[in-house]
């Protein structure tokens, strides 16, 4: 259990680590993420089941809804109201992402203090631009090449909003799928 607890964690520290430690990961392949929600729901084991289904959100929509063939046998399926308790979460991740961890790149927020407005105002609409399409992906960790040509005022404010943001969808997760929130989740 305690491999699969490391592998869908309840906090977002521990989340980063398997974000960078995905090699070490026990569980591979898509079917397992349905086996992990599955086994959760039956187990009620609820702290698993908001990283399975971010992670299951990854998958395409012909997965979530058809299930994946296991190497073994027969398909892994989500049952109805999880695949809708995921393309919902889906949509609400995409929408998070764009305002949650990317609020930084609104136009009509201005950094104040920047040092080049004009040059930095031309590079995060060059970001938001480069991410025509928002993959719900609210969780993925800070990549340095966004801030790389900010000035480093704007940068430091990018970091930082982006690292509140990606703590406020994680703070929210498990609501995102129709769950009790974190604090009832863990006093089980």
């Amino acid at each position: 259990m305690a491999r699969v607890e490391f592998d869908y964690p309840s906090s977002l520290q521990a989340f980063d680590v398997t974000q960078n430690n995905a090699e070490h990961t026990f569980i591979t392949g898509h079917f397992s993420v349905f086996d992990v929600i599955n086994i959760a729901r039956e187990a009620d084991v609820l702290r698993l089941l908001p990283v399975a289904f971010y992670k299951a959100c990854t998958l395409p929509f012909d997965d979530i809804f058809d299930g994946v063939h296991r190497g073994d046998g027969p398909r892994a399926c989500l049952s109805m109201e999880d695949q809708k308790n995921c393309i919902k979460g889906w949509r609400t991740l995409m929408t998070m992402q764009m305002k949650k961890t990317f609020g930084w790149l609104d136009p009509d927020h201005p950094v104040n203090g920047c040092q080049t407005p004009a040059r930095c105002d031309i590079l995060r609409k060059n970001i938001r631009l480069g991410r025509r399409t928002w993959d719900g992906k609210a969780l993925e960790p800070w990549n340095k090449s966004w801030g790389q040509h900010l000035c480093c005022h704007c940068e430091r404010q990018a970091k930082s909003g982006y690292d509140m943001g990606r703590g406020k969808v994680w703070e929210n997760l498990p609501a995102v799928f129709g769950l009790p929130m974190w604090n009832e989740i863990l006093e089980r």
